[in-house]
C-alpha cells in the first residue's frame, strides 16, 4: 500500500511504522507529496523523519510512545 505525505520544506522524508518493526523507509519526493510504501497491515503506529528530526504529520488518531513522545495510529475501517 502507498502514504502520501505533505511535507512542507523538506529535503528528505521517511517513514516508520510498528507493522514492520519501525525499519527506516525513504520516500520519494512527487511534486508537493512525498510518497512511501507502507506494509500491509489494518492497524499500526507511525511516525516520520524529516530531515532527520522526528516530525509527526497531521493524523485524525494519536497516541503515546513508550518514550514519552506520541505517534500517529492507522487503523482500516
Amino acid at each position: 500500500m502507498k502514504g502520501y505525505f505533505r511535507v512542507k520544506d523538506a529535503n528528505s522524508v521517511a517513514f516508520y511504522s510498528s507493522a514492520d518493526g519501525f525499519t527506516k523507509k525513504e520516500a520519494v519526493k512527487q511534486g508537493k507529496i512525498w510518497t512511501v510504501t507502507i506494509p500491509e497491515s489494518r492497524e499500526f503506529t507511525y511516525y516520520l523523519e524529516k530531515d532527520g528530526e522526528i516530525y509527526l504529520p497531521e493524523c485524525d488518531m494519536k497516541q503515546q510512545d513508550d518514550f514519552g513522545g506520541t505517534v500517529c495510529v492507522y487503523q482500516e475501517d
